[in-house]
């Protein structure tokens, strides 16, 4: 989609099909918006997730001397602050209770103050995912496998989808063909295409007669201008149309 606002998210949320019992996602202010309106939160359950909190935290501090070293993997976090973040995962003892995960942003503050580093925006995200996080707690150790991150997705991201996309990412415009060539990337993933033989066999099988081996150039194109070049895949006002028609927003 254009944009990951709450238009978008709705329209997500509603395509869905079904109401989950958690959902894990970072705590954007597009996503909260739209998990806040689409779902009853005594059904669904917002987990906000730990990998990108510890993104957001190495992000605030980025520009802040003192706060990183350079290590053989790239720049990284000074290794006190690096081990504090890393007790961000399932099964760490930040999540035994409430009274743990406080402390956690405490100790985090104190660090924060003995290297006289800024600690305006790690207290937004604390704001952003303390109490969240803590309403949570208890359901963790309910469901010993439920995730509190999502890490697992991201890395199947950079692993699969941004390599693809990095020579022409910039000529990507039309948001169906792109949709679809994602598509291939999740078959892919799958194992779809590991035996070339089966998919062979299944574009003869799909291949119609009169019109050949291969569909027509642009059968799915973008309305043309005689002015300036439109690009469905940068068009917000497709989500908010959308989200409008089906009475989401």
């Amino acid at each position: 989609m254009p944009k990951s606002n709450t238009a978008a998210w709705l329209l997500m949320f509603d395509e869905l099909g079904y109401d989950p019992d958690y959902l894990v996602a970072d705590a954007g202010t597009g996503v909260l918006a739209a998990y806040e309106r689409h779902f009853d939160n005594r059904r669904t359950k917002f987990v906000p997730s730990m990998w990108h909190l510890a993104n957001r935290i190495d992000r605030a501090l980025w520009d802040s001397r003192g706060a990183h070293v350079v290590t053989p993997s790239g720049r990284q976090l000074v290794p006190d602050l690096a081990e504090h973040t890393r007790l961000l995962h399932r099964g760490s003892p930040i999540f035994d209770d409430s009274a743990a995960w406080s402390a956690w942003w405490d100790e985090l503050e104190a660090l924060l103050r003995a290297k006289k580093l800024p600690r305006e925006k790690i207290a937004m995200q604390r704001i952003a995912n303390e109490q969240r996080m803590a309403a949570i707690i208890p359901d963790l150790a309910l469901h010993t496998r439920m995730p509190v991150s999502t890490g697992g997705l991201e890395t199947l991201i950079a692993k699969h989808v941004k390599p693809m996309l990095a020579m022409r990412r910039t000529a990507f415009a039309n948001i169906e063909r792109t949709n679809r060539l994602f598509d291939l990337v999740v078959a892919s993933s799958h194992g779809a295409f590991d035996h070339p033989s089966d998919v062979a066999a299944l574009l003869r099988a799909d291949a119609d007669e009169d019109d050949g081996w291969a569909v027509p150039l642009r059968t799915i194109a973008d309305p043309r201008s005689m002015t300036t070049p439109y690009s469905s895949l940068r068009d917000v006002t497709l989500l908010t149309g959308l989200a409008n028609e089906r009475g989401l927003l």
